[in-house]
């Protein structure tokens, strides 16, 4: 089951899964898809996490995934949504949860001004409380271990280089505007952080962390 806020991305969502599979088949609002052997049925729901994350575990989950979340989300919410996969007795895996680590080549004078005012700018509220932003992997495995989970946390950074030059544009725009926005850096030095990293040779290194949290029935079963 896929779930987001936004019925464009699942929609979106429904188009790439049904060209990445062998054969789609339509299921009401869901699909059945075969590839490799596998017959996997997929469903798409609308819901708004912020309000009640509980909402999408209503038919007790396995296993519960997201990725590139919780870094925008509150210490709060964080500690409501591990205990409402408590609750459910599922395993849960999260993926590119931002680490605050970047390395940005080649240097720019501003690296280090658009570094900081990006932080400061990834703590203000994305729509789930102040962000965590770098401190979201802590968040999440304490809250986790408090429910009696066991967990591990591995690094999984981005390594961009010239075949990923749309996402590196991308990227480059997005965190100037942001540094911008907090009005810690001058325009003049955020506009120019951000026309050399269009240019051709522009690579990064963006520090992210996965989370792999286990119940002690999940792991007595493994064992």
């Amino acid at each position: 089951m896929l779930v987001d806020h936004d019925p464009a991305l699942l929609a979106a969502a429904k188009v790439r899964l049904a060209a990445w599979a062998e054969r789609a088949e339509a299921a009401g609002d869901g699909l059945v898809l075969q590839r490799g052997g596998a017959r996997i049925a997929v469903r798409f729901r609308a819901l708004d996490l912020a309000a009640d994350p509980a909402a999408a575990l209503a038919e007790g989950p396995d296993l519960v995934t997201a990725a590139a979340l919780f870094d925008l989300a509150s210490e709060s919410w964080i500690a409501t949504v591990a205990g409402a996969v408590a609750r459910a007795g599922a395993v849960f895996y999260t993926a590119l949860t931002y680490d605050g680590q970047e390395r940005w080549t080649p240097p720019h004078p501003a690296d280090a001004a658009i570094h900081a005012a990006f932080l400061v700018h990834q703590a203000g509220d994305k729509g789930f409380g102040p962000a965590s932003g770098p401190g979201a992997t802590e968040a999440l495995a304490e809250a986790f271990r408090e429910h009696g989970y066991a967990v591990e946390t591995a690094a999984s950074p981005w390594h961009l280089g010239p075949d990923e030059a749309a996402l590196l544009h991308r990227l480059a725009e997005g965190t100037a505007q942001a540094a911008r926005e907090t009005g810690r850096v001058a325009a003049s030095d955020a506009a120019s952080w951000s026309a050399l990293r269009q240019r051709t040779g522009t690579g990064a290194v963006i520090g992210h962390r996965d989370l792999l949290a286990m119940p002690a029935a999940a792991m007595r079963a493994s064992t």
